[in-house]
């Protein structure tokens, strides 16, 4: 096809995809000279159409290119950077591509589209540097006339509140935060039809908006988001058989699909379109999280599937990919973690442990205490003379042991669990006694995992009361 053929059909697609909309009409000459534009849309605020409800109008530029290839998603596209300052200039426009091929009855198109707004094209010129051209990235142009009108009345409120912005200086995040003059920020969006404000924010070029304390307008900010992902927290009963592992889940929308997480290493990934659902698991780093995510998983293997609200979803294990899964070490692995578990909860802890800090000393810790307090049984190849009481690091916890020496073994109790007989000497070199609890100083209240608050003052108040015990008390209570 000749130049002049291909460029007429690629204004002509563009013209007769606007045609349709109800608020939205073209004004685009074929073969116009006019440098850089090719004419404008105009976006009115009804579907009468009448020159007293023009919103506004974006320009916009044409380029038609002979290609067969229908199916990309996205391509790219060189820019003039002349074609883009004058763009800047004129306070914004929409570049729209189309391929052209013949079926050998009729010309076919189609569009791609980038929206090119001041703060947009401010980033081009400065990624360009000295260079003549700047390669672009357009999206599909979509086929639902809401879907059209919502980018281009989008696309045009945005130009108008960074028009007084095209060429002044655009403060980051940090910059107004460090200022403290940020009040809000805000990302403006305008919904045509019964499009939904998530699917909104997914589909359109969205920006950033900095409201400063005593600013009349709102100002761009120099970030523009590039993946936009929304997320919610929604009430659900997962279950298999009778249990019931998680009551919540995680969902991730973005543009192309949609994820859907429960716990933190288990999630179901399907496309927009539904036509495609694909399981991943990936362990947590978290104990206590990973105890309920493997199980789940292990479970869901044997089972086929689980419950999601009562509906069973069923799933065909011989399509999901365990290259990185292997069912035997996974359950000997949750046998492990359970008792880490246990041994966590026999301890009182209310916190995880954080695999990803754990260090080879930490990991042998682990063993000591799953051995001691969850199998109940001596501990063998530790070190001769440990003191019989010392705190044992785990990662970023911190567990206060009572050990008892037994011939080439050690007895490991939880300190707080265990009845200690604790004694000083008075200044009349008597011993005498007094809480266990005596010997804990501030930094260890404060680090301390295991630590029993409940313990503490029936533990003094027990002890046969003396002036010099109840002055003990008095000093451990002020730094309590």
């Amino acid at each position: 096809m000749d130049k002049k053929t291909i460029e007429q059909a690629a204004v002509s697609a563009v013209g007769n995809s606007i045609g349709v909309c109800g608020f939205l009409s073209s004004f685009i000459a074929c073969n116009d000279k006019e440098p850089s534009w090719d004419g404008h849309v105009y976006i009115y605020k009804n579907k009468n159409k009448k020159k007293k409800e023009i919103k506004g109008r974006v320009a916009v530029q044409i380029k038609g290119t002979e290609n067969n290839n229908f199916s990309k998603s996205e391509i790219s596209f060189p820019i003039l950077l002349s074609d883009l300052n004058n763009y800047l200039n004129n306070g914004g426009a929409v570049f729209f591509v189309v391929y052209v091929k013949s079926d050998g009855n009729e010309l076919l198109g189609q569009i791609y589209y980038a929206t090119l707004s001041p703060i947009e094209i401010r980033v081009l010129l400065f990624e360009a540097s000295n260079q003549k051209t700047k390669s672009i990235t357009l999206k599909k142009f979509p086929k639902n006339s809401n879907e059209k009108t919502m980018i281009l009345l989008n696309f045009f409120e945005n130009c108008q509140k960074q028009s007084s912005f095209s060429t002044a200086k655009l403060f980051s995040l940090e910059e107004l935060e460090n200022q403290g003059i940020l009040e809000s920020i805000s990302i403006p969006i305008s919904i045509i039809g019964n499009i939904s404000p998530k699917t909104a924010l997914l589909t359109n070029e969205i920006y950033l908006y900095a409201n400063i304390k005593g600013g009349a307008i709102a100002q761009p900010l120099e970030i523009i988001p590039q993946k936009v992902i929304t997320f919610e927290e929604r009430p659900v009963q997962i279950t298999i058989g009778d249990k019931c592992f998680y009551n919540k889940v995680k969902i991730y929308r973005q543009i192309d699909k949609v994820t859907i997480t429960l716990g933190e290493s288990f999630s179901m990934i399907t496309t927009c379109k539904g036509d495609s659902i694909t399981i991943e698991y990936k362990s947590s780093n978290k104990i206590r999280t990973l105890a309920i995510d493997l199980d789940f998983m292990l479970t869901c293997i044997s089972q086929g599937g689980f419950q999601y609200n009562g509906i069973n979803i069923p799933l065909d294990i011989t399509a999901i990919d365990f290259s990185k899964f292997s069912v035997e070490k996974g359950s000997k692995l949750l046998k492990y973690i359970k008792k880490i578990v246990c041994m966590l909860d026999l301890f009182s802890c209310k916190e995880d442990i954080d695999i990803n800090v754990l260090k080879e000393q930490h990991l042998k810790n682990i063993d000591c205490l799953v051995t001691a307090i969850v199998d109940k049984k001596e501990v063998t190849g530790l070190r001769e003379n440990l003191p019989p009481i010392l705190t044992l690091p785990i990662g970023n916890l911190n567990f206060l042991i009572f050990l008892q020496k037994k011939e080439n073994a050690y007895q490991i109790f939880d300190f707080f669990n265990t009845e200690v007989v604790m004694t000083y000497k008075s200044e009349d070199g008597e011993d005498l006694l007094t809480s266990q609890y005596d010997i804990l100083c501030a930094d260890d209240i404060l680090k301390l995992n295991n630590i029993r608050f409940d313990l503490l003052l029936p533990s003094f108040q027990k002890v046969i009361q003396n002036r010099e015990t109840i002055i003990r008390a008095n000093f451990f209570y002020l730094t309590y």
